[in-house]
């Protein structure tokens, strides 16, 4: 069957089943097609990927087995070295969290605390504990003697 050949150049050519050009003006004859170059005529053809099942050697098992093996190794591992490296993050986590929960008790409380180097004076006298400040030798705060503290000597 006489097919048309062109380019973008060249003028359309029509050519014979062999493949050569046919001069133009020359009169052909055309024939139905065969019922065989029918169906190919009508035909789509285009190159697909399927998926298909195969059975394996066993060499080739044992390389499968070998992946699943290393596999599993490799995952233990990353989770030991998951599992340190989550105590050092939750170690941390906890820090700051009792950071952070020491300065909504000082913000709630509306003081804070320091430790502060003071003299303490028992005074049996009056029967009162006083606390200087070292550096000055000023009175920072009194309290009155505990029972406890009251008693000079021990009973026996």
């Amino acid at each position: 069957m006489p097919r048309r050949r062109g380019g973008d150049d060249a003028e359309d050519q029509l050519t014979g089943a062999d493949g050569e050009s046919i001069p133009q003006g020359q009169t052909v004859a055309l024939l139905p097609p065969e019922p065989e170059q029918q169906a190919e005529a009508n035909s789509k053809r285009r190159r697909v990927q399927r998926r298909k099942e195969l059975p394996f050697t066993q060499e080739e098992r044992l390389a499968i087995e070998g992946e699943i093996i290393e596999a599993n190794t490799s995952m233990r591992d990353v989770e030991e070295t998951k599992k340190a490296q989550d105590k050092v993050w939750n170690g941390q986590i906890a820090q700051y969290e009792a950071t952070m929960n020491d300065a909504v008790d000082v913000l709630k409380k509306g003081t804070f605390t320091v430790d502060v180097e003071r003299i303490e004076e028992m005074n049996y006298d009056s029967g009162m504990v006083v606390y200087y400040d070292v550096d000055s030798g000023h009175e920072i705060d009194s309290r009155d003697m505990t029972e406890e503290e009251k008693q000079t000597r021990m009973d026996m």
